[in-house]
Protein backbone atom coordinates (compact mmCIF):
# COMPACT_ATOMS: atom_id res chain seq x y z
CA UNK A 1 0.00 0.00 0.00
CA UNK A 2 0.89 3.67 -0.91
CA UNK A 3 2.28 5.69 2.32
CA UNK A 4 0.16 8.76 1.54
CA UNK A 5 -0.72 11.84 3.61
CA UNK A 6 -3.48 14.53 2.67
CA UNK A 7 -2.11 17.97 3.82
CA UNK A 8 -4.72 20.50 4.28
CA UNK A 9 -3.66 24.62 4.95
CA UNK A 10 -5.07 25.58 8.33
CA UNK A 11 -5.65 29.18 6.88
CA UNK A 12 -7.62 28.10 3.73
CA UNK A 13 -8.50 24.69 4.02
CA UNK A 14 -9.52 25.16 -0.32
CA UNK A 15 -5.37 24.44 -0.60
CA UNK A 16 -4.26 21.11 0.13
CA UNK A 17 -2.09 17.98 -1.51
CA UNK A 18 -1.59 14.25 -1.18
CA UNK A 19 2.28 13.58 -1.55
CA UNK A 20 3.70 9.85 -0.43
CA UNK A 21 6.26 9.65 2.59
CA UNK A 22 8.62 7.24 3.79
CA UNK A 23 8.00 3.77 5.14
CA UNK A 24 7.71 4.13 9.06
CA UNK A 25 10.47 1.81 10.24
CA UNK A 26 11.32 3.08 13.47
CA UNK A 27 11.58 1.33 16.48
CA UNK A 28 8.23 0.89 18.08
CA UNK A 29 7.73 2.83 21.99
CA UNK A 30 6.88 0.70 24.56
CA UNK A 31 2.83 0.40 25.26
CA UNK A 32 2.39 1.60 21.61
CA UNK A 33 0.74 0.79 18.53
CA UNK A 34 1.46 1.51 14.98
CA UNK A 35 -1.52 1.47 12.60
CA UNK A 36 -2.89 1.97 9.42
CA UNK A 37 -6.02 3.41 8.49
CA UNK A 38 -9.02 0.84 6.89
CA UNK A 39 -12.15 2.18 7.40
CA UNK A 40 -13.20 5.96 7.57
CA UNK A 41 -16.30 7.92 7.27
CA UNK A 42 -16.28 11.29 5.37
CA UNK A 43 -18.77 13.98 6.31
CA UNK A 44 -19.24 17.32 7.06
CA UNK A 45 -18.03 16.14 10.54
CA UNK A 46 -14.53 16.81 8.83
CA UNK A 47 -15.28 20.00 8.07
CA UNK A 48 -15.76 21.49 10.70
CA UNK A 49 -12.38 19.29 11.92
CA UNK A 50 -10.77 21.11 9.60
CA UNK A 51 -12.56 24.94 9.95
CA UNK A 52 -12.20 24.49 13.89
CA UNK A 53 -9.16 22.55 14.28
CA UNK A 54 -7.21 25.02 15.88
CA UNK A 55 -9.84 26.15 17.96
CA UNK A 56 -10.42 22.88 19.52
CA UNK A 57 -7.12 21.80 19.03
CA UNK A 58 -8.34 18.49 16.47
CA UNK A 59 -5.19 20.11 13.87
CA UNK A 60 -3.24 18.55 17.10
CA UNK A 61 -4.36 14.60 16.88
CA UNK A 62 -1.83 13.89 13.86
CA UNK A 63 0.48 16.30 13.06
CA UNK A 64 1.77 16.17 9.09
CA UNK A 65 4.73 14.25 9.45
CA UNK A 66 7.16 17.18 8.99
CA UNK A 67 10.45 15.55 9.19
CA UNK A 68 9.57 14.14 5.98
CA UNK A 69 6.94 15.95 3.93
CA UNK A 70 8.38 17.83 1.14
CA UNK A 71 7.99 21.82 0.88
CA UNK A 72 5.61 23.85 1.82
CA UNK A 73 3.84 20.95 3.57
CA UNK A 74 7.20 20.36 6.43
CA UNK A 75 5.48 23.33 8.11
CA UNK A 76 3.09 22.20 10.98
CA UNK A 77 1.58 25.68 11.93
CA UNK A 78 0.58 25.94 8.88
CA UNK A 79 -0.19 22.82 6.93
CA UNK A 80 -2.68 20.14 9.45
CA UNK A 81 -4.03 16.64 8.89
CA UNK A 82 -7.65 16.16 8.99
CA UNK A 83 -8.96 13.08 11.08
CA UNK A 84 -12.17 10.91 10.74
CA UNK A 85 -13.87 8.42 12.61
CA UNK A 86 -13.67 4.72 11.87
CA UNK A 87 -11.41 1.62 11.47
CA UNK A 88 -7.71 1.08 11.81
CA UNK A 89 -5.95 -1.65 11.48
CA UNK A 90 -2.59 -2.85 13.73
CA UNK A 91 0.52 -3.19 11.88
CA UNK A 92 3.13 -3.18 14.75
CA UNK A 93 2.63 -3.13 18.55
CA UNK A 94 4.23 -3.60 21.87
CA UNK A 95 1.45 -4.54 23.94
CA UNK A 96 0.53 -7.51 24.25
CA UNK A 97 -3.11 -7.39 24.27
CA UNK A 98 -3.21 -5.46 20.66
CA UNK A 99 -0.92 -7.89 18.37
CA UNK A 100 -0.25 -7.09 15.20
CA UNK A 101 -1.36 -10.46 13.56
CA UNK A 102 -3.27 -8.97 10.84
CA UNK A 103 -6.71 -9.45 12.23
CA UNK A 104 -6.63 -6.83 15.04
CA UNK A 105 -8.52 -3.63 14.05
CA UNK A 106 -9.40 -0.75 16.37
CA UNK A 107 -12.47 1.56 16.09
CA UNK A 108 -11.53 5.69 16.85
CA UNK A 109 -10.25 8.47 15.39
CA UNK A 110 -8.07 7.98 12.67
CA UNK A 111 -6.11 9.90 10.08
CA UNK A 112 -7.47 10.49 6.36
CA UNK A 113 -4.25 9.03 5.67
CA UNK A 114 -2.89 5.64 4.17
CA UNK A 115 0.80 5.97 5.96
CA UNK A 116 0.88 4.65 8.85
CA UNK A 117 0.96 6.20 12.66
CA UNK A 118 2.02 5.51 15.99
CA UNK A 119 -0.03 5.61 19.43
CA UNK A 120 0.56 5.31 23.13
CA UNK A 121 -1.82 3.88 24.87
CA UNK A 122 -3.06 2.80 28.45
CA UNK A 123 -5.83 0.69 28.81
CA UNK A 124 -8.39 2.99 30.40
CA UNK A 125 -9.37 2.63 34.38
CA UNK A 126 -12.37 0.85 34.97
CA UNK A 127 -13.89 0.13 31.40
CA UNK A 128 -12.85 -3.12 30.17
CA UNK A 129 -11.75 -3.36 26.41
CA UNK A 130 -11.24 0.42 26.71
CA UNK A 131 -7.60 2.34 25.81
CA UNK A 132 -6.33 5.65 25.91
CA UNK A 133 -4.43 7.97 24.39
CA UNK A 134 -2.00 9.28 26.12
CA UNK A 135 0.93 10.87 23.76
CA UNK A 136 1.62 14.48 25.08
CA UNK A 137 1.06 16.31 21.51
CA UNK A 138 -3.00 15.26 22.00
CA UNK A 139 -3.26 15.98 26.35
CA UNK A 140 -5.59 18.97 24.67
CA UNK A 141 -8.39 16.83 22.95
CA UNK A 142 -11.94 16.00 24.15
CA UNK A 143 -11.09 13.28 26.19
CA UNK A 144 -13.60 10.82 23.26
CA UNK A 145 -10.90 11.95 21.04
CA UNK A 146 -8.17 10.15 22.74
CA UNK A 147 -10.73 6.67 23.45
CA UNK A 148 -9.65 3.66 21.13
CA UNK A 149 -11.57 0.43 21.40
CA UNK A 150 -10.12 -3.07 19.73
CA UNK A 151 -13.10 -3.92 17.51
CA UNK A 152 -13.38 -6.30 14.50
CA UNK A 153 -14.65 -4.14 10.62
CA UNK A 154 -18.46 -5.04 10.24
CA UNK A 155 -18.97 -7.33 7.54
CA UNK A 156 -18.70 -5.96 4.06
CA UNK A 157 -19.06 -9.06 2.28
CA UNK A 158 -22.48 -8.72 0.49
CA UNK A 159 -24.22 -5.16 -1.18
CA UNK A 160 -26.35 -5.10 2.07
CA UNK A 161 -24.11 -6.07 4.35
CA UNK A 162 -21.44 -3.15 2.96
CA UNK A 163 -24.03 -0.52 2.80
CA UNK A 164 -25.23 -1.44 6.68
CA UNK A 165 -21.42 -0.73 7.64
CA UNK A 166 -21.50 2.55 5.59
CA UNK A 167 -24.26 3.43 7.71
CA UNK A 168 -23.45 2.23 10.96
CA UNK A 169 -19.20 3.61 10.52
CA UNK A 170 -21.18 7.21 9.39
CA UNK A 171 -23.51 7.64 12.19
CA UNK A 172 -21.67 5.90 14.96
CA UNK A 173 -19.76 8.62 16.01
CA UNK A 174 -22.71 11.40 15.57
CA UNK A 175 -25.27 9.59 17.37
CA UNK A 176 -22.53 8.68 20.17
CA UNK A 177 -21.89 12.39 20.95
CA UNK A 178 -25.77 13.02 21.28
CA UNK A 179 -26.01 10.27 23.65
CA UNK A 180 -22.93 11.78 25.85
CA UNK A 181 -23.99 14.77 25.67
CA UNK A 182 -27.46 13.32 27.41
CA UNK A 183 -26.10 10.69 29.34
CA UNK A 184 -23.26 12.74 31.08
CA UNK A 185 -23.37 16.51 30.13
CA UNK A 186 -27.07 16.53 31.55
CA UNK A 187 -27.43 13.18 33.44
CA UNK A 188 -31.22 13.43 34.41
CA UNK A 189 -31.39 14.90 37.96
CA UNK A 190 -32.04 13.43 41.11
CA UNK A 191 -35.47 14.01 41.92
CA UNK A 192 -37.64 13.87 45.17
CA UNK A 193 -38.43 10.43 44.55
CA UNK A 194 -35.04 9.11 43.84
CA UNK A 195 -35.50 8.65 40.32
CA UNK A 196 -32.57 10.12 37.94
CA UNK A 197 -29.24 9.84 37.42
CA UNK A 198 -26.67 9.83 40.55
CA UNK A 199 -23.54 10.72 37.96
CA UNK A 200 -21.73 13.57 38.58
CA UNK A 201 -22.30 15.77 35.45
CA UNK A 202 -19.17 16.67 33.24
CA UNK A 203 -18.50 19.76 31.38
CA UNK A 204 -19.97 19.96 28.01
CA UNK A 205 -16.76 21.01 26.82
CA UNK A 206 -15.75 17.45 27.99
CA UNK A 207 -12.11 18.76 28.64
CA UNK A 208 -9.61 16.23 30.20
CA UNK A 209 -7.88 17.22 33.83
CA UNK A 210 -6.25 19.82 34.60
CA UNK A 211 -8.03 21.48 32.20
CA UNK A 212 -12.06 20.53 33.02
CA UNK A 213 -13.92 22.80 33.43
CA UNK A 214 -16.61 23.14 36.66
CA UNK A 215 -20.03 21.81 35.91
CA UNK A 216 -22.57 21.14 38.72
CA UNK A 217 -26.10 18.92 39.14
CA UNK A 218 -27.83 22.29 38.72
CA UNK A 219 -25.85 23.31 35.65
CA UNK A 220 -26.92 19.87 33.96
CA UNK A 221 -30.53 20.14 35.31
CA UNK A 222 -33.12 20.51 32.07
CA UNK A 223 -36.25 19.56 33.99
CA UNK A 224 -37.31 23.21 33.71
CA UNK A 225 -35.80 24.27 30.67
CA UNK A 226 -36.04 24.80 26.91
CA UNK A 227 -33.78 22.84 24.84
CA UNK A 228 -33.03 24.68 21.65
CA UNK A 229 -31.39 23.11 19.03
CA UNK A 230 -29.97 25.66 16.69
CA UNK A 231 -28.88 22.88 14.03
CA UNK A 232 -31.92 21.10 13.22
CA UNK A 233 -30.34 18.45 10.77
CA UNK A 234 -26.94 18.30 13.01
CA UNK A 235 -27.44 14.50 13.73
CA UNK A 236 -25.56 14.52 17.06
CA UNK A 237 -28.27 17.41 17.80
CA UNK A 238 -31.33 15.16 16.32
CA UNK A 239 -29.49 12.23 18.57
CA UNK A 240 -29.45 14.39 21.65
CA UNK A 241 -33.33 16.00 21.10
CA UNK A 242 -34.33 12.24 20.52
CA UNK A 243 -32.15 10.86 24.05
CA UNK A 244 -34.20 13.81 25.69
CA UNK A 245 -37.15 13.80 24.68
CA UNK A 246 -37.85 10.25 24.65
CA UNK A 247 -35.70 8.35 26.10
CA UNK A 248 -35.63 9.63 29.25
CA UNK A 249 -39.53 9.99 29.26
CA UNK A 250 -39.86 6.72 28.79
CA UNK A 251 -37.62 5.51 32.01
CA UNK A 252 -39.50 7.90 33.76
CA UNK A 253 -36.56 10.03 34.52
CA UNK A 254 -38.39 13.25 33.09
CA UNK A 255 -41.86 14.42 33.05
CA UNK A 256 -43.77 15.00 30.30
CA UNK A 257 -43.91 18.49 31.13
CA UNK A 258 -40.48 18.70 31.49
CA UNK A 259 -39.35 17.55 28.16
CA UNK A 260 -39.56 20.28 25.80
CA UNK A 261 -36.89 20.35 22.93
CA UNK A 262 -37.45 22.96 20.12
CA UNK A 263 -35.25 22.46 16.73
CA UNK A 264 -34.90 25.54 14.48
Amino acid sequence: MANLTHAISKHDNSHHAVFPVPENNTPLAPNSVRVRTTLITLSSNNLTYARLGTTWGWWTAYPVPTAVAPPPYNDGDAWGTVPAWGYATVVASTIAALPADGTTTIYGYWPTTSHAVDLQLQPAAGIENHWIETSPHRQALMNMYNRYIPAPIPSTATPAAAAATARRVALKPVWECGYLFSRFNFPPAVVEDGTGSSLLPVHPLGLPAPAALPWTARDADLRRAVVVGLAATSKTGRGFAWKKAWQDLCDQKVKPDEAIVVRV
